[in-house]
């Protein structure tokens, strides 16, 4: 079985789908057979390449909402994602431009490195500093992370 993902390594409700699907996947009596291929998806690729703003400042700009509803709307991600074992820091999260990050993610997936997305490359795009706590690791994605200087610290 194929299943094709689209995502975006900046979004932390992908990174959450992604979890889910892993453990679905490890659930599954034939889980073995499931391949699992990854798409790229901008979620706003009308950013500037190589800029970065504050998520909430970003966000209010990109919205027109108050402060209040931006931390709401994000905050809806925190809930969902501790059932997993995942906590964001959005408090110190910059919006950046991900299409660098997705370019080395797809061709880490078309060579030996064998991409998978990793915790801190599924939101280190929209923040420096986005945390997600887990077990499973890939320095492919930190390459893909470190792609975009205006995201690094």
């Amino acid at each position: 079985m194929r299943v094709e993902v689209w995502s975006d390594v900046g979004c932390p409700w992908c990174y959450l789908g992604k979890r889910r699907l892993d453990e679905a996947i490890d659930r599954f009596e034939h889980g073995d057979e499931v391949e699992v291929v990854w798409r790229s998806f901008q979620l706003a690729p009308h950013y500037p390449r190589g800029a970065a703003k504050p998520l909430y400042e970003a966000l209010i700009e990109q919205t027109g909402g108050s402060l209040a509803d931006v931390r709401s709307m994000v905050g809806r991600v925190d809930a969902p994602a501790a059932t997993e074992g995942l906590m964001y820091d959005f408090d110190s999260a910059f919006m950046c431009n991900t299409f660098d990050a997705h370019r080395v993610a797809q061709f880490a997936g078309r060579t030996v490195l064998r991409f998978r997305p990793r915790p801190g490359c599924l939101g280190r795009g929209i923040g420096r500093r986005l945390r997600q706590r887990s077990p499973r690791s890939s320095g492919a994605v930190d390459v893909a992370a470190a792609v975009n200087p205006a995201c690094r610290r």
